[in-house]
């Protein structure tokens, strides 16, 4: 199976579901960066 690359780009008050959907299918989705225009 292909393992897909993600990054998550804005870490506000929302960024927790793009992290959990990664984490819900750690068989083909890999996180790989997180950044914040902010931070």
């Amino acid at each position: 199976m292909k393992i897909f690359n993600v990054a998550v780009i804005g870490c506000g008050r929302i960024s927790y579901k793009g992290i959990e959907a990664v984490v819900n299918n750690k068989e083909s989705l890999q996180l790989v960066a997180t950044c914040d225009p902010i931070e």
